[in-house]
């Protein structure tokens, strides 16, 4: 979902931009640049410590997630599909 939260805001802005009776303000334009830099330094940063080590290497927060949980449990299934999927998927 990263991508998603860096690059929804700049095509919505773009299409409000482009919907908009009116062509857009120097602020409207200002408004569009900045989130194009929030853009170019999320991916400057977005490479972490394993980002290139492959699907074999798992986030920390789920392996802490299925210690708290118990990992293969009903609880854990439940709390993976509910916090990890459906509510990121909602917002």
């Amino acid at each position: 979902y990263d991508p998603a939260w860096c690059l929804l805001p700049i095509a919505l802005a773009a299409a409000w931009m482009i919907d908009s009776p009116n062509p857009p303000s120097f602020r409207g334009w200002v408004a569009w640049g900045m989130l194009w830099l929030w853009y170019i330094r999320y991916n400057w940063n977005y490479p972490w410590t394993g980002w290139l080590k492959g699907i074999e290497t798992e986030d920390w927060r789920y392996a802490e997630q299925a210690k708290w949980t118990g990992a293969g449990t009903p609880l854990y299934w439940m709390f993976s599909l509910i916090n990890l999927h459906m509510i990121p998927t909602l917002l």
